[in-house]
């Protein structure tokens, strides 16, 4: 018999009731530690979910683009916000004026702290946010790009002391298991039905980033929706050359943004 063109669906994920962001920022899909594969960087999980229930210290995390920190800042946020802590989320990609405000926030999550290199005024909103936190036993977990010597290069001295004394997190890279697990947990999340077969095939054919691949299953969800059809490995192939013009690469293996 022929293959059914039919998509499946499972009932999707409830997470907890979303934050009030800075204006422009908006939340990641189901940003919560149910969609997050800990692999390797189960014990940064653990202490980040720590920090959520009001015990754990301040913290600095790194890690490249794709190892999941505005997921995990976002999961914090939310985690916090549902026991009843003040939280927010705060990246600093938003610039100078977006700092100040947040001085009496229980927990603050500050993402792309790299920001802060090359932009005195920046890094200086942001010693002053962190020291109104501590003054006030309030904490705060950051996140950047560059790690420690990264970022000492290009910001002020007593900037880098205190992120040196928060408890230090490097974000490692998803295994071939860890990337197959945050595709299975994604999928669930939006109430698709991803065969180990289907997930093995993205993980040997896309770059080896969460970012990209979830990336990619927003896009065969929304096709697998519009074509009624399940997310099989032919139509995981037709898709991808449709965009990159290049059957079953995708457009980062092709050189294109």
């Amino acid at each position: 018999m022929g293959e059914q063109p039919a998509v499946q669906r499972l009932q999707p994920q409830a997470v907890n009731t979303p934050l009030q962001l800075p204006l422009g920022v908006r939340w990641l899909r189901a940003p919560d530690f149910s969609t997050f594969a800990p692999d390797d960087n189960a014990e940064t999980v653990a202490a980040l979910r720590d920090t959520a229930a009001g015990n754990g210290p301040s913290s600095f995390v790194h890690g490249a683009s794709g190892r999941g920190k505005t997921h995990l800042l976002q999961a914090v946020a939310r985690l916090a916000h549902g026991r009843g802590l003040r939280s927010a989320y705060l990246p600093l990609s938003l610039g100078v004026d977006a700092v100040p405000g947040y001085e009496d926030f229980e927990l603050v999550c500050i993402d792309a702290a790299e920001a802060t290199a090359g932009d005195p005024a920046l890094a200086l909103a942001l010693l002053r946010l962190m020291d109104a936190l501590t003054d006030r036993a309030h904490h705060f977990i950051i996140a950047s790009q560059l790690g420690l010597d990264g970022l000492h290069r290009g910001i002020r001295d007593d900037l880098y002391t205190r992120l040196a004394a928060c408890s230090v997190h490097a974000l490692k890279p998803l295994s071939d298991g860890g990337l197959r697990d945050a595709l299975q947990r994604q999928a669930h999340a939006r109430g698709l039905a991803l065969q180990p077969t289907v997930a093995d095939y993205l993980v040997r054919h896309l770059p080896r980033d969460a970012g990209t691949l979830v990336a990619t299953l927003d896009g065969l969800d929304q096709a697998s929706l519009s074509a009624a059809h399940r997310v099989t490995i032919p139509f995981i192939r037709a898709w991808l050359a449709r965009q990159t013009g290049v059957p079953g690469r995708s457009s980062a293996q092709t050189g294109s943004d």
